[in-house]
């Protein structure tokens, strides 16, 4: 069984701040999102705040996914409804997307990963905003 914690939100100014983990799942988030290639050295917050037309201001948010009680997973949202899950502390993300508040597997073969989507779309922690 899957919970998501409260999500905890940073402002673009806040995510320069965030460990190389950090920066590296944002990156592939960024990537997603906006369909740009980044290098590890491109300010992928520059890249957010050009591409999207944003300021500083501007936020995106993380989960804490557990999986039977033990810390497993890490989503970054954007737009309050779209994101990707990450393996916890790790830029390895996993085969699982959110779009338009819809989780699903990138790997159709890959049955943990679908019922793992199904079950998130069961939660749906993006309508439960703290």
């Amino acid at each position: 069984m899957y919970t998501f914690s409260a999500p905890r939100t940073f402002t673009l100014a806040e995510l320069r701040g965030l460990g190389s983990v950090e920066h590296a799942q944002l990156r592939e988030v960024t990537e997603s999102w906006l369909g740009v290639d980044l290098k590890p050295s491109d300010d992928f917050t520059a890249k957010i705040r050009a591409k999207a037309e944003v300021d500083d201001s501007f936020t995106l948010s993380r989960f804490d996914i557990a999986r039977d009680g033990e810390p497993a997973y890490q989503m970054w949202v954007w737009l309050d409804e779209n994101g990707i899950v990450f393996h916890r502390n790790s830029a390895d993300p996993s085969p699982i997307r959110c779009v338009n508040r819809n989780f699903w597997s990138v790997d159709d073969s890959d049955e943990d990963a679908i019922a793992m989507a199904a079950e998130l779309n069961d939660l749906d922690p993006l309508t439960s905003k703290t």
